[in-house]
């Protein structure tokens, strides 16, 4: 009987645990790191053309948008 519950308690902890890999908690986690530079466009045109010819993209870094000159500090 000892063997059953003891089965059974792990049965259920390792139930718990698989649970709470797939409650999304990493993807919130990694957008609150998500660098604002990205090219959200850039990255959204280049998996519409990668879905649709069947390939799947793994972003080692993900493009940056283009830098913008900063206005110049004007003198009175």
């Amino acid at each position: 009987m000892r063997k059953v519950c003891i089965a059974g308690a792990a049965v259920l902890a390792l139930t718990v645990l698989s649970g709470c890999g797939t409650t999304g908690a990493g993807v919130a986690g990694a957008e609150a790191g998500y660098d604002s530079n990205v090219d959200k466009a850039q990255v959204a045109a280049l998996e519409t053309v990668a879905k649709q010819r069947g390939v799947r993209i793994y972003w080692m870094q993900y493009p940056t948008k283009p830098a913008t000159a900063a206005p110049a500090a004007t003198t009175q």
